[in-house]
């Protein structure tokens, strides 16, 4: 029988900050835009459980239409978190051919920042002939499984957490295809202001344990994502600066 692991934090790291920036954008093109580029747009989202810490800026003229060429991206910004530097990436260096591949680009980043539940993380950024980005992100706490409940149809995982922020949630566990058996996702989720993850039973077998995964958004990135907001976490441009930190449990039904 084979086997194949697949690593959901890697799965959930590698959506990288600016794929959050699309959210609630309606209209975006990789043309160079025949539009004035007057404002800059903002991604940095921490995260408690990266190997390094990545984000975000470019030039756009609308937060709903956004045109990005590699030559929209700006590298001439100072970023710090917490008085940690953030090193740029020269935009030269950044040529994305395809769409797929340009959800996955940042342009500044930090091997240096640890990121912790519950503390505050302040940001700011200087471009020159701007005024300084200022903004700041508490990290969500760890949270407490609370049971499960069998309910008709559905196995219900409950947590107890903040009823405020938005949760994502990932079960992961053995499944069988063919002669092979398989580590991966079983099933995800979305929970608004609510502290459950609801499962249908013909996903599940009894006894076996499984990997419950749930990543707890901050309060500006909630807002961002639920309030469809232009800027989140910080004071000026567009954009966001939220953290997400996850808990993981074993479980079995």
């Amino acid at each position: 029988m084979n086997f194949m692991r697949i690593d959901p934090i890697k799965k959930s790291f590698f959506l990288l900050p600016v794929l959050l920036f699309f959210i609630h954008c309606r209209d975006v093109s990789l043309s160079p835009s025949i539009e004035p580029i007057d404002n800059y747009g903002i991604v940095f989202v921490l995260y408690t459980w990266a190997p390094f810490q990545a984000g975000v800026i470019t030039k756009t003229d609308d937060p709903d239409k956004f045109s990005f060429g590699y030559h929209h991206f700006t590298d001439i910004a100072s970023v710090t978190v917490n008085s940690t530097l953030f090193d740029s990436i020269p935009t030269d260096s950044l040529h994305p051919e395809h769409p797929e591949t340009f959800y996955f680009t940042y342009n500044y980043f930090t091997y240096n920042l640890a990121v912790l539940p519950g503390k505050r993380y302040d940001l700011s950024i200087y471009i020159p002939g701007r005024d300084t980005v200022r903004g700041y992100t508490i990290v969500p706490k760890d949270i407490e499984l609370k049971g499960i409940v069998e309910r008709d149809e559905y196995y219900f995982i409950n947590w107890q957490g903040s009823d405020s922020l938005v949760y994502e949630w990932l079960l992961y566990g053995y499944t069988t295809e063919g002669d092979s058996s398989f580590w991966g996702e079983i099933t995800e989720g979305f929970a608004a202001y609510t502290q459950y993850a609801r499962i249908k039973k013909e996903y599940i077998r009894k006894g076996e344990k499984y990997k419950f995964y749930i990543e707890s958004n901050d309060m500006n990135r909630t807002r961002y994502i639920m309030e469809g907001l232009d800027r989140s976490g910080i004071d000026k441009e567009y954009g966001l600066f939220g953290s997400m930190h996850i808990n993981k449990f074993e479980i079995s039904f």
